[in-house]
Parts: structure tokens; sequence; C-alpha cells
């Protein structure tokens, strides 16, 4: 009776692991990229020789350097923003789906478990599928009325 319910946790089960272990991947990508931006906007600008003078060719390459990895850095934080809150998203409503515990998510997937159970009798041809309708509504209804 509970098997879609089951299987649904499942599902959602799997579905967190794999969205939880992409923000993992993420999140350490992002703290290489921001530690390499820091470092490199951290980091003198070298000059030339006995100069007091820093070249302007260096400095604008460092600048570039240094624009792109935080663009980098700034896509990878979005990426890893998103993926994160999709997996506390999941986590949310699998937690959600977990309390609903004998309420009527169960009741409800357990109703569609039987009406694929009789189905499966009607497709495979178990004999008379109106009988065994009858007989299944017979002894719910005992349940509720006795």
């Amino acid at each position: 009776m509970i098997l879609l319910y089951v299987v649904l946790l499942l599902a959602l089960a799997c579905a967190r692991f794999l969205v939880a272990r992409r923000a993992g991947v993420l999140e350490r990508k992002y703290s290489r990229v921001a530690r390499a931006a820091q470092e490199m906007a951290a980091q003198p600008l070298p000059r030339e020789g006995n100069s007091s003078r820093s070249d302007p060719y260096r400095s604008a390459k460092h600048q570039y350097l240094l624009g792109q990895l935080v663009q980098k850095r700034d896509r990878v934080e979005g990426r890893y923003a998103a993926w994160q809150a999709r997996s506390e998203r999941l986590g949310r409503f699998s937690t959600r789906l977990r309390g609903w515990e004998g309420r009527w998510v169960p009741y409800l997937l357990g109703a569609a478990d039987a009406v694929l159970l009789l189905t499966l009798f009607a497709l495979f041809g178990s004999g008379d599928v109106s009988a065994q309708l009858r007989q299944v509504l017979e002894s719910v209804s005992s349940r509720w009325t006795g």
C-alpha cells in the first residue's frame, strides 16, 4: 500500500544526495578560485630591474588577469548558490514529506497503488476484474463501517 510513498521518498533522497554532492563540488571549486583571486590581488606588482617605476603594461595585464579571476569567481559563486538553494529546498521538501507519514499523502499514494494493481490485473488477464474490484471495495467498506 505504501509502495509509491517509499519509492517517492527514495527518489527524493537520491536526488538530494546528487544535488548536495554537486553543491559540494562547486563549493570546493569556489573556494579554490576565490583563494586564487585573493592571492593575486594581494601580491605586489613586480618591478623591472632597479627601476622605481612600474611597467604600465605589466600593471594592465595584472589587472586584466585579476578581473578574469574575479569574473570566474562570481560565476562559480552564482552556480554554487543556485545548487545549494536547490539542495536545501529538496531537503525541506523531503523532511516535510517524511513528516506527513500517517496523513493524506501516504493514503493517497496507497490508493494510487491499489489502482495500479487493479490495472495490472486487468492488463495481464487475472480473471474477472470487476468481481475482484467489488471484493476489494466490500472489504474496504467493511473496515470503515465495522
